[in-house]
C-alpha cells in the first residue's frame, strides 16, 4: 500500500490485523516446520508490523502495533497447527460435495440407456457424438 493510500476495512487498526493475520498463517506452518519457536515468530510478525505500519499515512502507536501482534501470534502459535489446518479443510471440503451432489442421481442409478432400449456403451457412445457436433460457445 502506498503512503497516503486509503486503510481498508474501519481503521488502520483493522488494517493491520487482518493483513497480519494472513501472514501469521503462512508463516507460523513454516516455521514450525523449521523447528523455531515463539519468539522467533513474535519477531517476525513484529518487523512485518512495524514495516506495514510504516505505510499508512499516520502510522499507529508503537504500543498499538506490538499489542496486535502480540495477540495475532499468541492464538496463531497456540491454535493453528499442520493437522489442524488440514482437518478443517477437509471437513469445509466434504460439506461442499455435499451440498453440491445432494440432488444427484448417479447415471448408474437412472440408467438412461434402459430407457431408451440401448446398451450402456452405445448410449455413451451417442453422447460422446452429440458434445462433438454441438457447436463451440463463444
Amino acid at each position: 500500500m502506498a503512503k497516503g493510500e486509503r486503510e481498508a476495512g474501519l481503521g488502520r487498526n483493522c488494517t493491520l490485523f487482518d493483513w497480519l493475520r494472513a501472514l501469521a498463517y503462512k508463516e507460523v506452518l513454516r516455521l514450525k516446520q523449521a523447528g523455531a519457536d515463539y519468539e522467533d515468530f513474535l519477531q517476525g510478525l513484529l518487523a512485518a508490523a512495524v514495516d506495514m505500519d510504516r505505510t499508512f499515512y499516520r502510522p499507529l502507536s508503537q504500543g498499538e502495533v506490538f499489542g496486535i501482534v502480540k495477540s495475532v501470534a499468541r492464538w496463531t502459535w497456540c491454535e493453528f497447527w499442520p493437522e489442524r489446518f488440514s482437518a478443517r479443510q477437509s471437513w469445509c471440503g466434504s460439506r461442499g460435495m455435499a451440498k453440491r451432489w445432494a440432488d444427484h442421481t448417479s447415471l448408474d442409478k437412472s440408467k438412461p440407456w434402459e430407457a431408451e432400449g440401448i446398451s450402456r456403451r452405445t448410449w455413451f457412445y451417442l453422447k460422446a457424438k452429440e458434445a462433438q457436433l454441438q457447436p463451440i460457445a463463444l
